[in-house]
């Protein structure tokens, strides 16, 4: 699988990754044996991006994600990004307890150094908390110094945030979800200015919680939730294009996120090694050259964003 250069961290990434949610019982009932076997999946068909958190699963994500490195001989080129925030219910963003939950994730996933850290969806309530002197961001940077962890990222689906972000550059990487796919791109510009500081970008959600690999149905989701009428209905003009074109939805989805020379990486759930095995194999699917300016022919007709 390709890789691409995640900013200027120095670690390079498979251009798909696996997203963490799926393996901690997101939406079926696994055992450890069976997320193992997913991530293997992943591992086997040249995927070393994942991603995780303590909030996924209460932890059980990084646990079997660790569980799962430690048995494949891929494991050790495997870049892991976890997360700080969310997960107690409680969590502070003091010092003390991102150094506690950084020693309990690097635990869970039996590393001796965290590749990449990042702030679990900042936002404006939490920043002053993030950024005080005795805070999360302070903390990650002194683990930094000590070989702890790596590199230093934020998640964050509030644009404003991200964009204050960027401008700071004590993140080198950022995490964008639920504003750069089919059905809504207006987090570009952040992408743009990324690009122009040598951030690292990874994209989240690029199906759109399920629609844009589902397609419509009665039990199609949108970020999580069943998908509304105007969703489902802002989604069949992409489908028809797709059969137009003989492109599958999943695949659209996908590529049209890497198109973007920011992104180094787009992560996609799985809770089967047949979802793995389905999103790489759209990843690699031919699409015509001319399918990319009809796409933006179809969307420019609807909605820019939701």
């Amino acid at each position: 699988m390709d890789t691409r250069p995640l900013g200027r961290t120095g670690l390079r990434v498979s251009v798909l990754g696996l997203g963490g949610g799926g393996i901690a019982n997101l939406y079926l009932p696994l055992s450890d044996e069976e997320a193992v076997a997913v991530i293997h999946a992943a591992l086997d068909h040249g995927i070393r991006y994942i991603d995780t958190a303590p909030l996924y699963g209460a932890g059980m994500s990084e646990r079997r994600i660790g569980l799962a490195l430690q048995r494949h001989p891929a494991g050790g080129d495997c870049v892991v990004g976890t997360k700080i925030g969310f997960f107690p219910q409680d969590y502070d963003y003091s010092f003390e307890a991102t150094i506690r939950s950084v020693e309990a994730s690097r635990e869970r996933l039996g590393l001796a150094q965290i590749p990449l850290i990042q702030i679990h969806e900042l936002r404006p309530e939490i920043w002053e908390a993030v950024m005080a002197p005795r805070g999360a961001l302070a903390a990650l940077q002194h683990l930094r110094a000590r070989g702890v962890v790596g590199h230093i990222g934020a998640t964050s689906s509030d644009i404003a945030t991200l964009h204050r972000a960027l401008t700071l550059e004590v993140f080198e990487t950022v995490f964008v979800w639920k504003h750069f796919h089919l059905l809504d791109d207006s987090a570009r510009p952040v992408l743009d200015e990324a690009a122009q500081r040598g951030i690292g970008v990874i994209i989240g959600t690029p199906f759109a919680g399920g629609i844009l690999a589902s397609g419509t149905s009665p039990d199609a989701h949108y970020f999580y939730r069943p998908a509304p009428a105007e969703i489902q209905a802002r989604v069949r003009p992409l489908e028809a294009l797709c059969r137009s074109a003989g492109v599958s939805l999943r695949a659209a989805a996908l590529q049209f996120c890497l198109r973007h020379p920011a992104v180094a990486c787009v992560v996609a759930g799985a809770d089967t090694p047949e979802q793995v095995r389905e999103n790489v194999a759209a990843l690699t699917e031919p699409i015509p050259p001319d399918f990319w300016s009809r796409l933006e022919t179809v969307r420019a007709q609807g909605p820019a964003g939701q």
